[in-house]
């Protein structure tokens, strides 16, 4: 199977790293080439929690203390490349250095490629042989699965006081289009947390159920490079509710409590999109900061993480903007300006073209301070 590319996160100060998934940029071609809408719709604010290199990977942590883990190398069976789970002493494989087993940064993303898009792209998750419009974030949360995460720990538990690992979730903003050719172009999104923001609660009504989802996928393609749940060369989604993902409606009208003041924490964005179906799915994953090696512990890696209270007014909030390439038709403008009715940033560009236009006029005059 073509498997995408992930390079590595960066790690150079002050650069984030964004990951595209391959079902977004499918998308992406196909509304171009149909003239159909395509747009940023979502923001997900993420509490990923620190990566510890000796914790078993083939046993998720379901504690109030999780940890991401994943090392693997490659094997010496036939056929000889197959990515393995790593379970035992690096030697023997003097082509890769031994921190890419161990590393975050290069570990992470090499998972996205070879587990991850391998799942996005079987045409089997459906029992009815449909597409899954969702396949994407399915994926996704399987991946954190992998990499360590008990259900609980995504979806969150509240009987027994186990958080999620969405922190907030927030309507995207789009402005500035640039047009290249063929309804192509770029735009500028706007990811916000608000300072004033209510508390998400992430409860069972946050999440919605995708049926038809078979409980073993088995790969359409059976001698690739890549990373299986079992040695059949399949993924199992047969745990109890784990075939979920976020339900946008839910969380704006029941998700948020607008008494509550408590901290929550973040440090990474999930960007969804939508386009004619009218279904939000998963764009992209933005780590903001790398992870860095601890100075004690080097078993232990972690990311900057950002701290936010909900319900208070006296804090500063938080604005994240990307230059993403578009879609740039009639019927994409149409949805964003829709999209943007009513929400502050639409609010504030107003006022600054105004601004920027009375100070335009004032300039012509001779009159400018």
């Amino acid at each position: 199977m073509n498997l995408p590319i992930f390079n590595p996160i960066q790690s150079i100060p002050l650069r984030s790293s964004y990951y595209t998934f391959s079902k977004a940029l499918k998308d992406f071609d196909a509304s171009v080439m149909n003239n159909s809408p395509y747009f940023f719709s979502k923001m997900v604010a993420l509490n990923l929690p620190f990566w510890k290199v000796d914790v078993n990977p083939s046993s998720p942590d379901n504690s109030n203390n999780p940890s991401l883990s994943f090392r693997f190398r490659k094997s010496t069976s036939n056929p000889s490349g197959d990515i393995v789970n790593y379970s035992e002493i690096l030697s023997g494989f003097p082509e890769v250095d031994n921190e890419s087993y161990v590393n975050p940064n290069r570990v992470i993303p090499l998972v996205f490629q070879y587990y991850m898009e391998n799942i996005i792209r079987q045409t089997t998750v459906i029992s009815d042989g449909n597409p899954c419009e969702n396949i994407v974030e399915l994926a996704f949360w399987k991946t954190l699965n992998l990499l360590g995460l008990d259900k609980d720990n995504i979806f969150g538990n509240s009987s027994l006081n186990i958080p999620s690992v969405v922190t907030f979730a927030n309507n995207i903003s789009t402005s500035n289009f640039i047009n290249v050719s063929n309804n192509q172009g770029w735009c500028e999104i706007i990811a916000s947390i608000p300072n004033k923001c209510p508390f998400l609660d992430m409860n069972e009504v946050c999440w919605k159920n995708i049926v038809n989802v078979n409980d073993i996928v088995y790969a359409d393609v059976n001698n690739d490079n890549s990373i299986y749940d079992s040695n059949q060369m399949s993924f199992a989604f047969d745990f109890t509710n784990f075939k979920k993902v976020l339900n946008f409606d839910t969380i704006s009208k029941l998700g948020f409590d607008f008494e509550q003041q408590s901290t929550f924490r973040f440090n990474t964005l999930l960007i969804f999109y939508k386009d004619q179906t009218g279904v939000d799915k998963l764009h992209g994953i933005n780590f903001l900061f790398p992870f860095v090696n601890d100075t004690v512990n080097t078993n232990v890696w972690t990311q900057q993480t950002f701290h936010h209270n909900s319900n208070v007014i006296q804090t500063f909030g938080y604005s994240f903007k990307f230059n993403m390439k578009s879609v740039n038709n009639d019927a994409t403008i149409s949805e964003v300006y829709s999209h943007n009715e009513g929400t502050f940033w639409q609010a504030l560009e107003v006022v600054m073209g105004n601004f920027n236009s009375f100070l335009e006029l004032q300039k012509k005059q001779g009159s400018i301070i």
